[in-house]
């Protein structure tokens, strides 16, 4: 097990390398804390987590990024890999702190929760985006309820899978173990070590299974214009700056606004000119 654990790690690692080579090299219009997320969901979910970014982030030709990730469900994506990115790094960093204390499980759960919900919406949510949007302040209540429910939604599957995960693998560490009657492990959580490599791999699985349950309700969340999807340094996802939802007015329909006040300009000259000539000619 630890050597294929080791070989997975490895190719993770250089996945992950790759990834911040090409993100910062050859895909300029994909916008910076999206570029962050992409290569923390790669060191989660190893080889799988890139395969992802090919297929529905990375732009194919230069300047295509927009037209490329216009599809709802890459919109859903970029949604659902901002939220785990940012959710389980606060997760992750809370479980390696209480790995070394006696908490209790629901005691665990709690502290990582909150960890990663603070995280996640103070500073993925939005100090990241509020530049883009208007401001730190103008963000926070919108991104507060989409932290929330996306969070939430994550942890309903993440958890379990952890509790599980972590309880077979210490099982198997200790040569032996019981479960309950509804077949869950009987150890607690801290009998795995954030030395071991089995703990970070079943915190890997976790997370993936985490991402899972949050897509759906990522979907759901960008296609009614209350959280950002997949966003370019040109224009941001669909849905993503409503002004209910977020506070302000999106890139989007600013550029479009701008697009349609030179639209009328132009014709208004247009106008203009053609009148000016039958006064001439009269």
């Amino acid at each position: 097990m630890n050597t294929f654990l080791i070989a997975w790690f490895a190719v993770t690692f250089v996945a992950a390398a790759w990834l911040t080579y090409d993100l910062v090299k050859s895909q300029p219009e994909i916008i910076g804390i999206i570029k962050v997320a992409w290569v923390l969901v790669v060191l989660y979910l190893g080889v799988p987590g890139l395969i992802l970014y090919l297929l529905s982030c990375r732009e194919p030709a230069r300047m295509s990024h927009e037209e490329f990730i216009a599809p709802m469900w890459k919109q859903a994506v970029g949604s659902t890999i901002h939220c785990t990115a940012g959710d389980a790094l606060g997760i992750i960093a809370v479980a390696v702190i209480v790995s070394r204390t006696e908490l209790p499980v629901w005691g665990e759960f709690l502290a990582e929760y909150l960890a990663a919900f603070l995280f996640g919406w103070l500073v993925f949510q939005a100090l990241a985006m509020g530049r883009m949007m208007g401001g730190f302040k103008k963000v926070l209540p919108g991104a507060f309820v989409a932290e929330g429910v996306s969070l939430t939604v994550m942890c309903v599957g993440m958890f379990p899978a952890m509790y599980w995960l972590m309880g077979m693998n210490h099982m198997s560490s200790m040569g032996h173990g019981g479960s309950t009657a509804s077949g869950m492990p009987t150890q607690s959580m801290a009998g795995m070590s954030p030395s071991d490599l089995r703990w970070w791999a079943a915190m890997a699985g976790a997370i993936a299974v985490g991402a899972v349950f949050a897509y759906p309700v990522n979907w759901w969340l960008v296609a009614t214009g209350r959280k950002h999807g997949m966003a370019s340094k040109s224009v941001m996802g669909m849905g993503a700056m409503s002004g209910a939802a977020m506070g302000g007015a999106g890139m989007r329909g600013a550029a479009m606004g701008g697009a349609g006040a030179d639209d009328n300009s132009t014709g208004e000259g247009n106008e203009a000119s053609t009148t000016q000539r039958g006064s001439d000619n009269d």
